[in-house]
């Protein structure tokens, strides 16, 4: 049981028990930074895929879609060329699982995909 799922509980009970437990429930307890959760509470569980994944995004980026960045961005479009290899790769399908038509990735990958 974690912090919050705790301090809900003890939240329920009422009275000097209630209050005791409720502050000696520090985040610091529980490896937290606050009594907020931050990024940084989280373990994003990246892994050596999600790492290739991110190389072989950034270098198809580089030599893609960087070159040229500039009409697209003048023209207000993407060439149809770039959207089909966008599609080869299948980066439009990278949260769906292969039944529904994606490649089935996380939502680690997206993000990934997002980032670059």
């Amino acid at each position: 049981m974690g912090y919050f799922e705790l301090v809900q509980k003890c939240r329920v009970r009422g009275g000097i028990l209630r209050r005791l437990i409720v502050e000696s429930l520090t985040p610091e307890r529980f490896g937290m930074s606050s009594l907020r959760p931050t990024v940084l509470d989280y373990e994003l569980g990246i892994t050596p895929e999600h790492d290739d994944f991110r190389k072989v995004i950034h270098e198809f980026v580089e030599k893609q879609v960087w070159p040229r960045s500039n009409s697209i961005e003048n023209e207000g479009e993407i060439p149809s060329s770039l959207l089909r290899e966008f599609g080869r790769m299948g980066l439009f399908g990278i949260p769906f699982s292969p039944e529904e038509g994606g490649v089935g990735k996380d939502i680690l990958a997206l993000a990934i995909v997002l980032e670059e």
